[in-house]
C-alpha cells in the first residue's frame, strides 16, 4: 500500500510537523512508497467555509512548500480518485472530516482528539495511532485504535549535545509554546525565553543553562534540553498527576515534573541521554510495525 501523508510545509520549530514528515521519510527508507501532501481545508456549505476551502485548494496546487533536504519525502500535490485507492492517506490528528476523500485513512494522534478545535469529527473504518498517550483511550464504533504507539522522533543532534559543554553551568532557560497564558511558576526577569529562537540559538543557551523551565508540557524542546545536559523542569497543569501527564515512567526519564523532582531528574541525566540514543532505533522499528499494521487492517 502506498501512503500519502497529510502536513504542513516543514517546519523545524513544530515538533508535530517534524514527525509527520520523519514518518514519510522513514517509510521510504524501509522500502516504502510514501508523499507528502499540503495540508487541506474540509469544505463546509457556508460562505465563509468555502472561501477558506478555496484558499486552502490554491495553497495545496500553487502554494510554497518546504521540506527537509536531509530526507525522502516527494510531495504529491494531486491525486486522482483511482488513485485513492491504492493509498492509505494518514491525517494528524486536527484534520477535521475526510477533505482528500481517502478510501483507507489512519488518524495520528500527535495530541489529544479535539485538543485544538473541541470538536472530534472521523468517520467508521479508520485506524487511529496514538503518539505516546496522546488518544490512547480514544474509541470509535467501527474504527480500532491500535495498540501501539507510533513513536516517531527526529533530534537535532547536529546542535543539542553536550560535547564540550562548560563544566559548571548557570542560569535558567524557559519556554512558553503550548503553554502560552499559563501562570508564570518562576524568577521570568532572570531567565532567558527561547521561544521563536533558531535551533542553532536554543542550542547555545541550554548548552550552558543549568535549568529548563517549560509550561509546554510535552514539547520535544525538554528532549533537546537533556541532550545538552540541562535539566528540563515541566510546570505541572493542575489536576494532572505525573501518571497522568506521562503513564510510561521510561518516557518521562530525566524529566522534573515540578521543581521538587530536579535532583531526581538531575541523577536520571546520563540514563536519559542513553536511552534518546536508542529511539532512532525505535522509530524505525515503530514505523515498519504501522506499515504491517495498516496492510492487515484494510487488507479485510
Amino acid at each position: 500500500m502506498k501512503y500519502l501523508i497529510v502536513a504542513t510545509s516543514y517546519d523545524e520549530n513544530s515538533g508535530g510537523v517534524i514527525a509527520l514528515h520523519k514518518l514519510c521519510h522513514v517509510i521510504n527508507s524501509l522500502g516504502g512508497e510514501a508523499y507528502l501532501h499540503p495540508r487541506v481545508t474540509e469544505s463546509r456549505a457556508d460562505f465563509k467555509s468555502l472561501l477558506r476551502a478555496a484558499k486552502s485548494f490554491l495553497r495545496v496546487r500553487l502554494g510554497k512548500y518546504n521540506t527537509n533536504p536531509s530526507f525522502k519525502t516527494p510531495v504529491k500535490r494531486r491525486i486522482t480518485k483511482s488513485e485513492l485507492d491504492d493509498f492509505c492517506v494518514v491525517y494528524p490528528e486536527n484534520i477535521s472530516g475526510n477533505p482528500i476523500g481517502g478510501k483507507h485513512v489512519v488518524r495520528w494522534f500527535l495530541h489529544h482528539p479535539g485538543y485544538h478545535s473541541g470538536q472530534v469529527n472521523y468517520f467508521s473504518g479508520e485506524l487511529y495511532f496514538s503518539y505516546d498517550s496522546f488518544g490512547s483511550d480514544f474509541a470509535l464504533h467501527g474504527s480500532k485504535t491500535s495498540e501501539r504507539p507510533l513513536r516517531v522522533t527526529h533530534f537535532f543532534d547536529e546542535y543539542y549535545n553536550d560535547i564540550d559543554t562548560e563544566k559548571k553551568r548557570t542560569g535558567v532557560a524557559y519556554c512558553l509554546r503550548k503553554g502560552k497564558g499559563r501562570e508564570m511558576a518562576h524568577d521570568v526577569d532572570n531567565s532567558t525565553l527561547i521561544d521563536g529562537l533558531p535551533h542553532r540559538e536554543v542550542a547555545a543557551i541550554l548548552r550552558r543553562s543549568d535549568i529548563f523551565v517549560s509550561y509546554d508540557l510535552y514539547t520535544a524542546y525538554s528532549w533537546f534540553a537533556i541532550m545538552c545536559g540541562c535539566v528540563p523542569v515541566i510546570i505541572p497543569q493542575q489536576g494532572l498527576s505525573i501518571n497522568e501527564w506521562y503513564p510510561n515512567s521510561q518516557s518521562r526519564l530525566g524529566f522534573a515534573y515540578g521543581f521538587d523532582q530536579i535532583e531526581q531528574a538531575r541523577a536520571e541525566m546520563e540514563l536519559a541521554k542513553s536511552n534518546l540514543k536508542n529511539k532512532e532505533v525505535e522509530t524505525i522499528e515503530n514505523v515498519r510495525a504501522f506499515m504491517g499494521e495498516v496492510e492487515s487492517y484494510f487488507s479485510k
